[in-house]
């Protein structure tokens, strides 16, 4: 998996999220409602939609995660 897919942002409030970015989205990861799929990428990640310009789902960084 490329490392450059994926983005860190900080939101106003302080919570860290990491993102797709919209150019390595593709047809096969996105649900119905237009909403992200992390499970299409084999891993099990907390996900949901997040209305942020076009993010479209975002992940909420952990202590655990911190290592990675």
């Amino acid at each position: 998996m490329d490392p450059e897919m994926f983005e860190s942002i900080t939101l106003p409030d302080g919570e860290e999220l990491v993102i797709i970015r919209p150019d390595y989205r593709t047809d096969w990861m996105l649900n119905p409602d237009g909403s992200f799929d992390w499970m299409n990428l084999g891993r099990d990640l907390s996900v949901g939609p997040v209305a942020l310009e076009d993010i479209t789902a975002a992940k909420i960084i952990g202590p655990e995660d911190k290592d990675e």
